[in-house]
Formats: C-alpha cells, structure tokens, sequence
C-alpha cells in the first residue's frame, strides 16, 4: 500500500506498506517481481494512477476508495464521518488516454480497502488475487458511448433490420 494518490510521475516505493527490512548495505530490499499496488483515491484521473503504477513495475492497481457508497453506509459497512456518500460508484473506464496502459486496474469500496490497509500498515503482508470470470456465450453484447455532438454517429447507426444480420452470423 501507498500512501499517495499516484498523481505525480515521480512515485518514491521507499514508503510503501509493509515496509520493507533494509538489506546488508542498509538499503532496502527491492519489491518482488510482480507485485499488486494499493494507493488511495484522489484527485487526479484513474488513468493516471494506473500509468504511475505501471511505470513503478506494479503488475496491477488497486485504487482504496476515500468515499463511502450510500448503500455501504444504510447497511453499517462504512461512514462518511459528515461528508456526503456517493449514490454510485465512480465510473473507472479509460478516457481516451489509456492506450499506453497494460495492466489491470480495480476500485476497491472505502470499508474492504480500509481493513487491508490496517493490515499492511501495522507491517502484516496481504496476498490478493484479481480474478474475472467470463463466461462463455454465443452472443456477442456491446454498448456503444458516443454524443449526440459526434460526426461520425450517422454513419455508424444501423437499421435494425442490419443489427439482426450481425447477430445472426455472429450466433451462426
């Protein structure tokens, strides 16, 4: 875990968590090969965070959320201490700029984040899998993000009469 909000390009791992025991030469030992980080939400976008942890040699990202869901909070599981819950989970989709990015990326809510931080702050390692399951269909689903303000929306839109072609050689 770190303790930073992976805003900025130039990210010091020497504060991470647990920390780390320093070697014979009193410097401290390197981060394994392949290593998840945890660093807070904040104020810059996912995408960011996720290039910063991928430039650093983090294998994944898991981004702690600093807010708590409505939901969360009706069912005893966290507590905005006064601050304002959200309705809705942030959206943490790629903007445009995340063609560089090769690693994965998650959000974690605020109250599972905040027990594995407490873990790893008080020097307790934490071994986490990121898993998808995907199952496998015979139908292929999309959804399509555009603007009314796109220019290239009049071409793309399709009869439907077009979209059951698609779907039946996709099913065929």
């Amino acid at each position: 875990y770190l303790e930073s909000e992976l805003c900025y390009p130039n990210i010091d791992l020497g504060s991470s968590y647990p920390a780390r025991v320093p070697g014979d030469n009193n410097e401290k030992r390197p981060l394994p090969s392949s290593f998840i980080l945890m660093a807070n939400r904040g104020s810059c976008t996912f995408q960011t965070k996720v290039r910063n942890a991928q430039r650093v040699g983090a294998a994944a990202l898991i981004v702690a959320d600093n807010a708590c869901r409505c939901s969360d909070e009706v069912a005893g599981l966290c507590n905005s201490r006064g601050a304002t819950c959200e309705k809705e989970s942030p959206f943490m989709g790629d903007d445009g700029s995340g063609h560089d990015i090769h690693i994965p990326s998650m959000l974690m809510s605020k109250h599972d984040a905040e027990s594995i931080k407490m873990k790893l702050v008080s020097g307790h390692s934490v071994r986490l899998e990121i898993a998808w399951v995907v199952v496998p269909t015979k139908t292929v689903q999309y959804n399509l993000w555009t603007s009314g303000h796109d220019i290239h929306i009049p071409s793309m839109l399709m009869s439907k009469h077009d979209a059951e072609s698609i779907k039946m050689k996709l099913v065929s």
